[in-house]
């Protein structure tokens, strides 16, 4: 999936774990989607993107695939459980697990 019509999504809780530190995961979502995006892709935020967040979907559209998105610290933090609307046209990158249970990419 390269681009979305307004997805809700639920930022994932303890993915700052080893299990699930990618380098970069910023980095890798722009080259993923060849975006070079600014702005944090949650709607109504105009903060800067900083981090490339752990989220899952939620409005039934897909499975339980987890995918990266670009956020801001407010937007990805830990204690924020709430659903939330994506901006349209924001691309998504899925997170794939390797063999050896990491979660990557």
């Amino acid at each position: 999936m390269n681009c979305n019509t307004n997805l809700k999504v639920k930022n994932l809780k303890g993915t700052s774990k080893p299990r699930y530190v990618q380098v970069n995961r910023l980095a890798a979502w722009r080259k993923y989607c060849k975006s070079e995006r600014k702005s944090c892709a949650v709607v109504n935020c105009n903060n800067e993107c900083k981090v490339g967040a752990h989220v899952k979907l939620t409005d039934g559209r897909r499975g339980n695939q987890w995918y990266i998105a670009p956020f801001c610290f407010g937007c990805n933090h830990w204690t924020n459980g709430q659903e939330m609307f994506l901006k349209k046209g924001v691309g998504l990158m899925p997170v794939v697990e390797k063999e050896d249970g990491k979660m990557v990419k």
